[in-house]
């Protein structure tokens, strides 16, 4: 996902690595280290996904990287996809901070989807808790009740953030 957050990045400015990792530890729900940060440059540079270019600035050498039409593309792509919920780690909190770049009309189709996902692990949850809770301990039951209330969380944030868009 990492490719992703660059280009997303990049998307609003032309950018340093170091630049890029100031802005990936502003938010909280994403990670990156320097050492995940310059291959991945290197190798969207090297598929053709970004450009770079060295400047001078404040008397030292700095590359600044640039998304081209193609890196352009491949994101927007990705950012139009359904989210799986289920392997998402963060990704929907990841898109939600890209999403300026799409309609706000396709938006409308992506977000119910994601609200009918996440109802649908919820379910799975209460399922799974009603038919094991007798075998598992105290530790594993709230477990299952935290990922209960997530998911329930989640359901509700993103009714409010469609009832918003409409």
């Amino acid at each position: 996902m990492l490719e992703y957050v660059i280009e997303g990045l990049l998307m609003q400015n032309d950018m340093s690595g170091y630049d890029m990792k100031q802005n990936i530890d502003s938010v909280k729900y994403f990670n990156a280290s320097y050492g995940s940060i310059y291959p991945t440059l290197k190798k969207m540079k090297t598929e053709g996904l970004i450009t770079s270019k060295e400047i001078v600035e404040g008397g030292k050498y700095k590359k600044m990287y640039s998304i081209n039409d193609e890196g352009r593309e491949k994101f927007l792509e990705w950012l139009q996809k359904p989210i799986d919920i289920i392997r998402s780690d963060n990704e929907h909190l990841v898109k939600m901070s890209f999403y300026k770049y799409l309609p706000k009309e396709k938006l409308k189709d992506l977000i119910p989807e994601l609200i009918i996902n996440v109802s649908a692990m919820i379910r799975r949850l209460e399922v799974f808790k009603a038919k094991l809770e007798k075998d598992m301990d105290e530790f594993q039951v709230w477990t299952v009740i935290f990922g209960i209330d997530y998911y329930c969380f989640l359901k509700r944030w993103y009714q409010r953030f469609l009832e918003e868009l409409n």
